[in-house]
């Protein structure tokens, strides 16, 4: 069942035709992927990024009683951001690859981050889960 969700969920990706790439290539970097990796009716539930020059990015999407998660990183420039200044062929498949490597999770109880994740994601997506849980379980 999770690779035919996970099927779906390539085909939820957000579009990115010419009017995304420059003379230097694609002109938005991993944090606006991210952002904005799927369209309807994939929802995203929980973005965190890390607040530097570069760093880890988590997100947690709901999509046909799935929870998502997708875990990426980012850099300040198009020599250590792996979206910025990429071509087209490489845009697609590095989302591509996020799609394959995403976590598929019934229970949102049952995300898991890793120990090395940054004590800040930890206390905001447990905070984030809570909630969560409190309000639709």
């Amino acid at each position: 069942m999770s690779e035919q969700i996970k099927q779906e969920l390539h085909q939820h990706l957000t579009h990115y035709d010419e009017t995304y790439y420059g003379s230097y290539g694609f002109v938005r970097t991993s944090r606006s992927v991210y952002r904005n990796l799927f369209m309807e009716p994939v929802k995203q539930l929980f973005y965190w990024e890390e607040e530097d020059w570069q760093g880890s990015i988590f997100a947690l999407y709901e999509y046909s009683s799935y929870f998502v998660v997708v875990k990426g990183f980012f850099g300040s420039c198009s020599g250590c951001d792996p979206f910025e200044g990429a071509t087209y062929e490489e845009v697609n498949e590095r989302l591509q690859k996020i799609v394959t490597h995403a976590e598929l999770y019934k229970d949102i109880r049952a995300v898991e981050l890793s120990k090395y994740s940054h004590p800040d994601l930890v206390q905001e997506f447990e905070k984030f889960r809570q909630e969560f849980v409190k309000n639709n379980l």
